[in-house]
């Protein structure tokens, strides 16, 4: 099963997307602990692309097959950034007062999930999260 909605670049259509990717977990039955893991990860995600992508829409693309594997897509049409290659990496050997503040959300996303991934296609970002 495959679900797509498109939302304007704003503050308030966080909260649309994570009503959006919480109902599709309901419907598909997805078990809590994958549901916090995949919340988590769309947070941080949709924040950073409010925050920095001077997109004008976010797409959402929520599949899932009958092993219950969750892949969600977010398309952008904002400045190209692979997040995976470009973002700040965080040093976890730093004592957590001393590090620099960005790159802990790409990493905690890395962690959570099977898979990530990032490709620009059609001048649109595309970053996917597998669980």
């Amino acid at each position: 099963m495959v679900v797509e909605e498109h939302f304007a670049n704003n503050t308030d259509s966080a909260e649309d997307i994570r009503y959006f990717i919480a109902e599709q977990c309901r419907i598909n039955h997805i078990a809590t602990d994958k549901f916090t893991k995949i919340i988590i990860c769309v947070d941080e995600i949709v924040s950073n692309i409010i925050r920095y992508s001077k997109a004008k829409t976010i797409s959402v693309k929520f599949s899932t097959n009958d092993s219950a594997t969750v892949i969600i897509y977010f398309e952008d049409d904002g400045i190209p950034f692979d997040p995976l290659n470009e973002a700040k990496c965080t040093d976890m050997s730093v004592d957590l007062k001393d590090r620099e503040i960005g790159g802990l959300g790409v990493f905690m996303v890395k962690k959570l999930m099977k898979e990530v991934h990032y490709y620009r296609e059609h001048n649109n970002n595309i970053f996917s999260i597998l669980i």
